[in-house]
């Protein structure tokens, strides 16, 4: 994708910020220095049990009474995860058989299924790192990819033709219905996370944390179909996005007693950045019979929302999880309402939303 190393420097450079420091440790709390049970909100002074320290360990699993259960008590983590995603609101309808001939500019009259292009679930993944600053705060970095790509053809026997639904209607004629059409979809985003975590209450059974952080992301919509009506004619189009702003959320983990949790994390990002857009329609004879381009600035919110349960290792330093996520971009725009907008002429108010939901898993260590 065009501007990707900007994100992959970025990343590096992340990496290389939040480098394990040697000198730091976990410091051991005094048994007489302990404070009774009680609920823990916000951090505690660096070296001070936090409450709850001594009755938490009574509830520590069988072969862990070496490993503190009240804060992050690790010093660095990593954890990598798969995702299995399906993009929705993302289709785009470019062909239809019709009952021809038709005279140029008239409305086809359908004659078989619109020809859809609509990705199905797609795998993508994540990696990250960070670092533990005290018992109850961290940073970390993460980076994230999707690819989703579909493919679709028709083709039909006379009397019937293949009308295209995305070239411009100016340029129909007669000699444009031809008897096959074929088409291709991809969507691609990266997205790069740096984030401070922060608890603000937890006991030995559950923890809640708030996040703040920084996300840089980038998106690219490609779309290229072909119909074969004496010659062959394509229709292109490039939709690219890039942008970085605020992200805030807030995340939860319960416990039992042998191992288990469930979870929920809640995201809001707000990503000021600029599309860019291109569309041209050419024939094999290298004929260009539309070429324009447009872009324009837009403010992308995100909102993300994931659940789901693992297992957490004894004393915690291995954990997985499997989940179901949902992802929704707001205020962006797709092939569909690009290639609209050229075909009428109107390039006003041209936004819409695109979202992502599906499985995901992931493996962490933290030591």
């Amino acid at each position: 994708m065009k501007k990707r190393f900007v994100l992959i420097v970025a990343f590096v450079a992340g990496l290389f910020g939040i480098a394990p420091d040697a000198q730091a440790q976990n410091i051991p709390y005094p048994a007489q220095s302990a404070p009774q049970m009680g609920s823990m909100i916000g951090p505690t002074p660096y070296g001070v049990s936090p409450v709850g320290y001594s009755a938490a360990a009574a509830h520590q699993q069988d072969g862990c009474n070496d490993c503190a259960v009240e804060g992050w008590t690790a010093c660095n983590y990593a954890y990598g995860g798969f995702m299995y995603l399906r993009p929705r609101d993302a289709e785009i309808a470019y062909a239809v058989p019709a009952n021809g001939p038709i005279a140029p500019g008239a409305v086809a009259v359908q004659a078989g299924p619109v020809r859809v292009l609509d990705l199905d679930f797609q795998p993508g993944f994540f990696v990250g790192f960070g670092k533990f600053l005290d018992e109850c705060s961290s940073f970390g970095v993460q980076y994230t990819n999707f690819e989703g790509n579909t493919r679709d053809a028709v083709t039909v026997n006379a009397p019937l033709v293949v009308r295209s639904l995305v070239a411009h209607p100016s340029t129909f004629s007669g000699a444009l219905d031809g008897l096959t059409a074929s088409g291709s979809q991809t969507i691609q985003y990266e997205m790069i996370d740096f984030d401070y975590r922060n608890l603000i209450a937890y006991d030995f059974d559950y923890k809640i944390n708030y996040l703040v952080g920084l996300r840089l992301a980038q998106m690219e919509q490609a779309f290229n179909s072909t119909f074969q009506f004496n010659g062959t004619h394509n229709v292109t189009t490039d939709l690219d996005f890039y942008g970085a702003g605020i992200r805030l959320g807030l995340e939860g983990e319960r416990y039992t007693s042998n191992g288990f949790m469930v979870y929920g994390k809640t995201y809001a990002s707000f990503i000021p950045g600029e599309f860019r857009a291109d569309y041209d329609q050419t024939h094999s004879n290298n004929v260009i019979r539309v070429d324009t381009a447009w872009t324009a600035g837009r403010l992308v919110t995100m909102l993300d929302l994931e659940v789901g349960g693992g297992w957490v290792s004894c004393c915690g330093n291995w954990r997985a999880t499997v989940g179901y996520t949902f992802n929704s971009w707001l205020n962006v725009v797709q092939t569909d309402e690009w290639i609209k907008g050229v075909q009428t002429n109107n390039f006003v108010d041209i936004t819409d939303k695109m979202t992502f939901d599906g499985f995901v898993a992931r493996i962490e260590c933290r030591w």
